[in-house]
């Protein structure tokens, strides 16, 4: 608003069950004063938002990259922030496959979050406050060139204020006097696929095969490590095997493919890597599941390294994958298609129909290399979630918040002997989950679920609540392994 009005009187009223009407009164008073002052002189201009958010209308997806895009990017470096190790490593692998030169920034740190919060109000989510505070640093290098650089934001259409952080990022850059940076913030949700639109399918073919095999791994090194006999061996090896599919993924192959035989042969070397670690696995740790918000599940900085925690606590960990993959599954199954003939598209649903098979095919492929008792939380198929979520929720509502539900659902049956829910401070679609969860898991009496939100506070009480949670994910533990549970 402060952008778009930057000379006109304005009041944000935030109202909750904690608001005095008085307090409110005298706020609207007050702001009615402010309509009779004459106004000052206008502030300078600092420029417009340089945002990106859609590619030119199409019917298919180009192979490579839009002409429009690669010439906004000409001579620039595409920077984004770090989310995961393997998260980041195949989106920076796949941008350097089509020719556009990527880096990802540093890791987060106290200095970030220090920075975030001098340009920001404090209200935002924590994830927005951090990546403010990463791009403000990254400005502050001393070889930092604005006229070569350009920001890449994921963007989400959907009950999530994650829709607003490309234009908030865009906003940011403004205010800091350098409106010349574009930030590329393409939207994908139920009803948008720009990722394809400006990158082109040999991108989004490189990342989902890349970000399937990483997730692959990832869920290995998590089922390996709290046994591992020589500590640091699975995360040396994991790493080595992450980079290993980067290297897979970032070959300049402009062929027209459905298939990547290197990246199948790093995820194979990857995987009998891991799973020769040595092992003791005598004592049998109760598995807790984390889901949650998709930056906090995966980056350790905004979870405060919470799954080192829990496993120094004496658990084994199992994720909801990369996070971000289910959804997109559940976008190419359910929506793009669907969507595409409602508008009379046919000719783009049978397109979106075909990706689809080859979306799924790919799903299966890789985690046929998941060790057997890894296979229940893998990738979930769009008629799973509709069926699990259908007596909770409308799968509408949000198809993000439709999969968590359905994989909390899904971890419950598995034999998971506790749920961690990860978001941060005022989320919507967090706040709601918790309701919604404790429905959802009404007949697994017992089950304990940890809810942890984030706001980039170091809280004294976390680890007492983890102690707590892990004592009683234990107890479920032993009193379901021993067939005392329903």
């Amino acid at each position: 608003m402060e952008t778009e009005l930057p000379e006109k009187p304005c009041l944000v009223v935030e109202v909750d069950d904690h608001t005095g009407d008085a307090g409110i009164v005298t706020r609207i008073e007050a702001f009615l004063d402010t309509l009779d002052i004459e106004p000052g002189e206008a502030r300078p201009s600092t420029g417009t938002t340089n945002l990106v958010i859609k590619a030119k209308q199409r019917s298919f997806d180009p192979w490579n990259p839009e002409t429009e895009i690669l010439k906004r990017l000409e001579d620039r470096t595409l920077y984004f922030p770090y989310v995961s190790r393997a998260f980041c490593a195949v989106v920076e692998a796949a941008f350097h496959a089509v020719g556009i030169e990527a880096h990802v920034l540093p890791e987060a740190d106290d200095e970030s979050e220090y920075l975030g919060r001098q340009v920001t109000s404090g209200r935002e989510c924590h994830p927005f406050i951090v990546t403010c505070g990463n791009f403000v640093k990254l400005t502050r290098e001393p070889d930092f060139d604005p006229e070569h650089a350009a920001i890449l934001m994921q963007n989400y259409d959907g009950a999530c204020r994650f829709s607003q952080y490309g234009i908030g990022h865009a906003d940011l850059f403004r205010r800091l006097g350098l409106a010349q940076i574009p930030v590329i913030a393409p939207l994908t949700s139920t009803r948008f696929d720009e990722f394809s639109g400006l990158f082109g399918l040999r991108f989004i073919k490189l990342l989902w095969q890349g970000w399937l095999a990483a997730e692959v791994l990832e869920r290995i090194r998590l089922h390996v490590r709290p046994y591992e006999k020589n500590r640091g061996e699975t995360d040396r090896l994991y790493a080595s095997g992450i980079q290993d599919i980067a290297g897979a993924v970032a070959q300049p192959d402009g062929r027209p493919s459905i298939g990547n035989r290197d990246v199948i042969l790093a995820l194979r070397r990857g995987v009998t890597a891991l799973e020769a670690v040595p092992v003791d696995r005598s004592e049998h740790r109760p598995i807790v599941g984390i889901v949650g918000e998709f930056y906090t599940v995966l980056n350790r900085w905004a979870n405060q390294g919470i799954i080192h925690t829990l496993e120094n606590l004496g658990v084994e960990v199992a994720m909801h994958g990369l996070t971000v993959s289910n959804f997109y599954t559940l976008f190419s199954e359910l929506y793009y298609g669907r969507n595409r003939l409602k508008e009379g598209k046919v000719g783009s649903a049978f397109y979106y129909f075909l990706r689809n098979q080859w979306v799924m095919s790919w799903v299966r492929q890789v985690e046929a290399y998941l060790p057997k008792e890894l296979r229940p939380f893998g990738t979930m198929d769009s008629k799973t979630i509709l069926r699990e979520v259908e007596p909770f929720i409308y799968y509408d509502i949000d198809p993000v918040l439709a999969t968590l539900t359905s994989r909390v659902r899904r971890f419950a049956a598995s034999g998971i002997s506790g749920i961690c829910n990860l978001f941060v401070l005022n989320c919507m679609l967090g706040n709601i989950s918790v309701p919604i969860f404790k429905n959802a898991l009404r007949a697994y009496q017992g089950l304990p679920v940890l809810h942890a939100v984030y706001d980039g506070q170091k809280q004294t009480n976390m680890l007492t609540r983890i102690e707590a949670f892990v004592h009683q994910a234990r107890l479920y533990h032993q009193h379901h392994q021993h067939g005392l549970g329903d």
